[in-house]
Order: C-alpha cells, then sequence, then structure tokens
C-alpha cells in the first residue's frame, strides 16, 4: 500500500479498495493534497476497468454539499471535489464512493450537463453507529452488482442512546439522519463478474 500520508489501496478477490485521507486538522472540512490526489490518479490509471470501491471521510457530491446542514464548507472542498469527479469520470472500474461524517444516510450520484444523475457511480453518506440512527451498512457484492443493507444496533444500551439523541436539534433529528428507506437498503445492477470470493 502507499504510505498513509498519501492514500491506502489494495485488491481483495479482484476488487480494488482505496482508502483516501480527506482530514483536515482541527477543521471540520475536508481536502485532500496534490500529492495524495496524484497518488489516486496514479493507482487508477494502472487498471482504469478493475472494480473499485473508494472510502473517504467526506462526502463530494455538489448535491451533498447543497443539503448538508452544517452547509457546503461541512464537506469536502469543491476543488477536491470536482478532482475527485474528474477523476471518477475517467476510471469506468469506480463504481462506488462510500462517506461518513454527516452522519446521515443519504444517496447522491454526480450531476451530468443537463443535471441528470449519472448513475455510474454511486457516492454513499452512512448513519452513525453512535448516535441516532444508531447502526451500519454492509455493502455486498455480487457477480451481477451489489446491495446495500442498513442495520440498527440492537442491544438495549444502542438502542436507548439512539432514542434519547433522536431529539437533537429541536427533533428533527430522524427527518435528517435516518434517510429515505431507499438510500438505507438498494440493490444495483452491474457487472461485477470478474470477481472472485474471498475464503474468510
Amino acid at each position: 500500500p502507499y504510505p498513509l500520508q498519501t492514500l491506502q489501496a489494495y485488491q481483495v478477490g479482484g476488487l480494488r479498495i482505496i482508502g483516501l485521507d480527506t482530514t483536515m486538522l482541527d477543521a471540520a472540512g475536508g481536502t485532500m493534497s496534490a500529492a495524495q490526489l496524484g497518488a489516486l490518479e496514479d493507482e487508477l490509471r494502472k487498471d482504469r476497468d478493475r472494480p473499485t470501491l473508494l472510502f473517504g471521510h467526506h462526502p463530494i457530491t455538489y448535491e451533498s454539499a447543497a443539503t448538508t446542514e452544517a452547509g457546503p464548507a461541512f464537506d469536502i472542498d469543491r476543488p477536491t471535489a470536482i478532482a475527485l469527479q474528474r477523476l471518477y469520470q475517467r476510471t469506468p472500474g469506480v463504481f462506488f464512493h462510500h462517506s461518513g461524517h454527516t452522519h446521515r444516510n443519504k444517496r447522491t450520484y454526480l450531476l451530468d450537463d443537463t443535471q441528470s444523475p449519472v448513475e455510474s457511480v454511486e457516492f454513499l453518506e452512512v448513519g452513525a453507529t453512535k448516535e441516532y440512527p444508531g447502526g451500519y451498512s454492509l455493502v455486498r457484492l455480487y457477480t451481477g452488482g451489489y446491495m446495500v443493507s442498513y442495520y440498527k444496533n440492537r442491544t438495549p444500551d444502542a438502542l436507548a442512546w439512539a432514542q434519547r439523541t433522536r431529539h437533537e436539534y429541536y427533533t428533527l433529528y430522524p427527518h435528517y439522519m435516518l434517510g429515505t428507506i431507499a438510500d438505507r437498503n438498494h440493490t444495483v445492477v452491474r457487472d461485477l463478474s470478474g470477481l472472485t470470493p474471498v475464503s474468510s
């Protein structure tokens, strides 16, 4: 893998998994250095068609920035977001970008020139485990696509804490954080037949 200050890239069963460091010291918003963007471009260029899943802490789509409760500055900065989007558009294998930070369940896409969603890459923000909605998402890959499933934490303490924290934002927290059923649970048809099972 690359050193931590640039990125981490691995291959598992034919799937390329890339971890991006989008954090800034003492700042809520995110960014990526020129070195990290360069390392990512080099990695993606090596095999543009390889199925690729990316993880970064901050969301990057315009829709996410425009709808984030704390404002656009809470997400990744726009120059970095645009650079990432252009890289993904040049890399057919990229199909999924996972992020957190907003603590909500929300699924977004890039927009084309007509402002229609480009569904070749899914951008998924996932809810927090430490407060409402108090759960986690699993991504399952198959030869014909992938499935995202959201699960609530079920221990009594976790449920009690989720109930207590749902009253934030003057009780509007659930409307913002939980997301739609389609945000939390969905299936995407895509050719992933080149992947192979990984034994546990």
